[in-house]
């Protein structure tokens, strides 16, 4: 497995728009 890991656009708005889905789901529960 040779792949150098890049943050890639991609991978960075999964990870924000995953953050931000665990947040408000949070605030809607609070």
């Amino acid at each position: 497995m040779e792949q150098d890991w890049v943050p890639e656009p991609a991978s960075l708005i999964a990870l924000g728009a995953g953050l931000a889905g665990l947040m408000g789901l949070r605030r809607r529960v609070r």
